[in-house]
């Protein structure tokens, strides 16, 4: 049975090119579209601002619309009324877009970028069989850059990241703006060819004259290897050779070590962005098919440690690496090989299986991995990422730590206790003071613990929470008699690596406790 609302939006919905009741036309290339002042006014700030501000379409019944097809504002006029958009193709798109972003339609300018996004995985397969589609992503690339559609410009990254020298090739890379040009440049194209990037690059210049004043700062995004000073011999310029000379400082940085790229949710460490193991014999890095591979390894007081090389520069705030037994350990980035950051700094706790290292973002080539303790007097590790991660994180600046906003005990071992399906028992009276304790994968910064007991089975216990980052030293973070119910436990922040759970009485048949996080 349709609802209130239901009925409100069906009827607001019927009057979309309705002439009934209409107080407006709206005037497309000859083409009159009935409307309606007060949903216009409601739904677009553009046509409120308008119908208040005196102008002639205020005081008038008609909207001359420049610049735009009929079909094109139609799908805007549309989502005035219905909250949908009927988006048909890439130059419908492209038109919505860009009607969308002029009278200031936020909700619409996504839906239509959702259009490319939906139609990524067939873009791909399109591309493989006619290179007419690669002018269809310049173009949007383009379009993208322009009114700042971040979304769709990852989109249309990941496409050319997967066919970099196609997109090279074709015809239509001139005709890139400079600042699409300096994005492909610095997210797209780091697995072509680097001569084929800076002929290609040579060649845009060219086709381009008028662009002159900006042709340094596209040189400066260009990726590292691709300016050879024979390279740059080729240009042909007296006004550009004035420029390099103004900025050499900048430029002899440039040449060096390249620009600091920004690939979003990208792992790094993949072997087409060209990285390899400094300390590493093999020089390779990781394995990409799952394979665990233990040759990264180095020993403990080896002040060396494990050195990647990622091959280039790259904004970094997140690493993950497989620890197969406790480890303890620090990690430290560079983007010289010289001067050198600490960025995670575990060398007090033991640590075991999935790493997950959050850090403020900064420029880093080089990534070295220093292990400080292990049982056996080596650490490995055969699996390592690098990325810059969009997730939102927070971590303490002093400690490193991570400060969860996820349920961690989910993450631990069990090293003491019994499981029962999802749930821990502890016996009570068999070994009262060890309880159950759980060892977390890493260190975390916690002030809080969620302490629950299964109702259905009617009963109630005295129960002590402890933590701790070795074992040897534990603080009491709850301690509470004839516990029957969920619980909330909230302490002082601090480090925490252990979690002991301890029953010390049952009220309903005095064996056993049920816990669980």
């Amino acid at each position: 049975m349709a609802t209130g609302t239901d009925l409100l939006f069906e009827h607001i919905s019927g009057l979309y090119l309705n002439e009934k009741q209409s107080d407006i036309t709206i005037i497309v290339n000859d083409v009159k579209l009935p409307a309606h002042r007060n949903i216009l006014a409601e739904r677009c700030q553009y046509f409120k601002n308008m119908f208040s501000s005196g102008l002639l379409e205020a005081a008038s019944n008609v909207i001359k619309i420049q610049e735009a097809s009929s079909d094109g504002f139609k799908s805007v006029l549309k989502w005035i009324y219905t909250g949908t958009a009927d988006v048909v193709s890439f130059d419908n798109a492209f038109e919505v877009i860009r009607l969308a972003d002029m009278y200031d339609i936020a909700e619409l300018v996504d839906s239509a970028v959702k259009y490319f996004t939906a139609l990524r995985l067939r873009l791909r397969l399109r591309f493989s069989k006619t290179h007419l589609t690669v002018d269809i992503v310049c173009s949007i690339l383009n379009e993208a850059v322009l009114l700042s559609l971040h979304k769709l410009i990852d989109a249309v990254i990941d496409f050319v990241e997967d066919n970099p020298n196609e997109v090279l090739k074709h015809e239509t890379f001139k005709l890139l703006s400079t600042d699409a040009l300096k994005v492909m440049l610095n997210r797209g194209v780091l697995a072509a060819d680097k001569n084929a990037v800076f002929y290609k690059v040579k060649a845009w210049m060219n086709a381009n004259p008028t662009r002159f004043v900006d042709f340094s700062d596209v040189l400066k995004n260009m990726p590292l290897g691709t300016l050879t000073p024979e390279n740059l011999a080729t240009i042909q310029s007296d006004e550009f050779d004035g420029l390099l000379s103004i900025d050499k400082a900048a430029w002899d940085h440039v040449l060096k070590h390249g620009p600091v790229h920004k690939l979003k949710n990208k792992n790094l460490t993949a072997e087409k962005y060209g990285g390899s193991s400094v300390t590493n014999a093999s020089g390779m890095m990781f394995c990409e098919n799952g394979v665990e591979d233990y040759s990264h390894k180095h020993s403990i007081g080896d002040n060396h440690g494990m050195v990647f090389d990622l091959g280039r520069r790259f904004m970094v705030n997140y690493l993950e690496m497989w620890l197969s037994q406790d480890y303890s350990y620090m990690i430290s980035v560079s983007d010289d090989n010289v001067t050198w950051d600490r960025v995670i700094d575990h060398s007090k706790y033991p640590c075991w299986g999935y790493q997950k290292l959050y850090f403020k973002a900064r420029p880093a080539r080089y990534i070295r991995i220093y292990g400080t303790a292990s049982a056996d007097g080596i650490m490995k590790i055969s699996y390592l990422k690098a990325l810059y991660t969009t997730e939102p994180f927070e971590v303490d600046p002093e400690t490193t730590l991570i400060i969860p906003s996820h349920r961690v005990l989910y993450e631990s071992r069990r090293i003491q206790g019994i499981f029962v399906r999802d749930t821990v028992i502890h016996e009570v009276g068999s070994r009262p003071h060890d309880g159950n304790i759980f060892q977390l994968p890493q260190p975390y910064l916690l002030d809080s613990l969620k302490l629950h007991n299964d109702g259905e089975r009617g009963c109630s216990y005295n129960c002590d929470i402890k933590v701790s980052v070795d074992q040897v030293t534990w603080t009491c973070v709850f301690s509470e008699e004839n516990v029957s119910s969920l619980r909330k436990i909230s302490f002082d922040r601090q480090a925490v690596v252990f979690v002991k759970v301890t029953g010390t009485w049952n009220y309903r048949n005095g064996n056993s406790v049920t816990i669980s996080e």
